[in-house]
């Protein structure tokens, strides 16, 4: 649709993608959306590994450095203000 902005596509962590993630990447690479990935549950695996498990992540799904790869947790609120500063950027000024 035309007037979505943003699409945040949420995928766990802990796990490799799955065939469906990588379908919607390749939906998403191929459209003409704005779209970040956000690797959910990161405080379930240990804060000095996480970056080894985005780099799994985006490995997986093949996407260049450029697409932005910003890891959450809602427990903890960890990146939720990288988050809203991505959000900031697509939103029009009122």
């Amino acid at each position: 649709r035309k007037n979505i902005a943003l699409v945040m596509m949420l995928v766990d962590i802990r796990h490799k993608p799955s065939k469906d993630d990588v379908l919607m990447y390749e939906y998403l690479i191929n459209s003409d959306l704005n779209f970040v990935i956000v690797p959910t549950k990161a405080d379930k695996v240990p804060i000095t590994k996480v970056n080894d498990y985005c780099k799994v992540i985006q490995d997986e799904l093949n996407a260049p450095e450029e697409i932005d790869i910003i890891p959450i947790s809602s427990t903890k609120k960890n990146n939720l203000e990288a988050i809203w500063r991505v959000i900031s950027q697509i939103l029009p000024e009122d």
